[in-house]
């Protein structure tokens, strides 16, 4: 079916193979390119979320040493019950805001899948480092300075362990922020070459198909024009007996029918005229023969002209000889007309002699009709 379409739709058809190969590519070019973007933003977000629970532990850890700093303000500068109560009340809420910061920590840890149980260990602890604290507190008199030795016996040292969870916890953020930014980027690499390799599959296979379509359109044109050159090529050497066949019914199979009609309207042409040359060879042949049976006629009448001749000759000496007969006729006569007085058998002697001289001048008649007919007869062989 594909042969019998039309030049301009096949090359349609082309244009519309490297369009939608062209489409193909571009829309798999856009949905890659849209889910690397999407998993780009992905990996964006839970980076931002990675950092922001560094931050979160990091501010934590700042806001436990805080903390301690207001505990030992109330034991340094609370010796005065205003104080006392300002600093205890900022020990407090500095606790409340250390537990509100690593349980964000906790929650922002279990989003992103990653255990949680040091970040429990640290909200479990400081609470009761708060209550280890609150309690040492029992033991501090704000009108007995030397109570705060006591205190801080009691406290010296409790605040390490927490510290050094928390800072567990950051490192434990920034070993798995690490992992997961070297996850980021092979998974980046290992979806770059993917995509990068499913390109190039996508445009090889619109490639191909573009070289193929072409190919195809190309070789619907090229090869029954070549076949239609050839054939030309041979009709013009001559050579009538060639065989034109058409397979498609598309502009070059229509020059290659006309000109198979082309060719077999000189075949039969050239036939026409070798039968006519064949008809003038006969005719001219039985001319020929016309030609030799009128020389053999005219030969033949040439013989008969010369017969006519020596009779004309015969006949001449006989009229030459009849002429002197009739002058001795004559004289005779005038002699018979003399005699004829002397008597009637002379005259009857006359008479017979008269009736020969007439029958020679018939037969003089008759020779010279011959001789007129011989004559028009050599007027039209001449």
């Amino acid at each position: 079916m594909f042969a019998n379409l039309k030049i301009s739709l096949k090359l349609a058809a082309l244009i519309a193979l490297l369009l939608l190969a062209m489409v193909t590519v571009g829309a798999f070019a856009g949905y890659a390119l849209l889910g690397a973007q999407s998993r780009s933003s992905e990996n964006l977000q839970q980076a931002r979320q990675l950092l922001r629970a560094v931050d979160v532990a990091r501010e934590s850890e700042v806001s436990y040493k805080i903390q301690i700093q207001e505990f030992k303000n109330v034991l340094l500068r609370g010796h005065d019950q205003k104080d006392y109560d300002n600093y205890l009340a900022s020990f407090t809420k500095r606790g409340e805001l250390v537990r509100s910061q690593l349980t964000n920590v906790k929650e922002r840890m279990t989003k992103l899948g990653i255990p949680t149980s040091t970040v429990d260990e640290a909200i479990a602890m400081q609470s009761e480092i708060s209550r280890t604290y609150l309690d040492g507190l029992k033991q501090f008199d704000v009108a007995r300075p030397e109570t705060t030795q006591v205190v801080d016996k009691i406290v010296r040292g409790k605040d390490r362990p927490l510290e050094m969870k928390i800072q567990a916890v950051v490192d434990a953020l920034q070993k798995h922020s690490e992992q997961e930014v070297t996850r980021v980027g092979e998974a980046s690499t290992a979806e770059s070459s993917r995509v990068l390799g499913v390109f190039a599959v996508f445009i090889s296979l619109a490639v191909l198909a573009s070289i193929v379509g072409g190919a195809l359109v190309s070789r619907s044109i090229t090869r029954p024009i070549g076949a239609a050159v050839s054939a030309a090529r041979r009709v013009a050497d001559g050579d009538l007996t060639v065989d034109i066949q058409t397979g498609s019914r598309d502009e070059t199979g229509q020059l290659l029918q006309a000109l198979a009609e082309m060719t077999q309207n000189l075949r039969n042409l050239v036939g026409e005229v070798a039968d006519g040359a064949h008809t003038v060879s006969d005719t001219s042949a039985q001319i020929a023969q016309g030609n030799v049976d009128l020389s053999q006629r005219t030969e033949e009448q040439a013989s008969t002209l010369e017969e006519t001749a020596s009779s004309l000759e015969e006949l001449t000496s006989t009229v030459t000889q009849n002429a002197h007969n009739a002058r001795q006729a004559s004289q005779l006569a005038v002699g018979a007309s003399e005699v004829a007085r002397k008597g009637g058998q002379v005259v009857g002697q006359v008479v017979a002699t008269m009736s020969g001289i007439s029958e020679s001048s018939r037969k003089i008649a008759d020779i010279i009709s011959v001789i007129d007919g011989i004559a028009f007869q050599t007027n039209i062989l001449a």
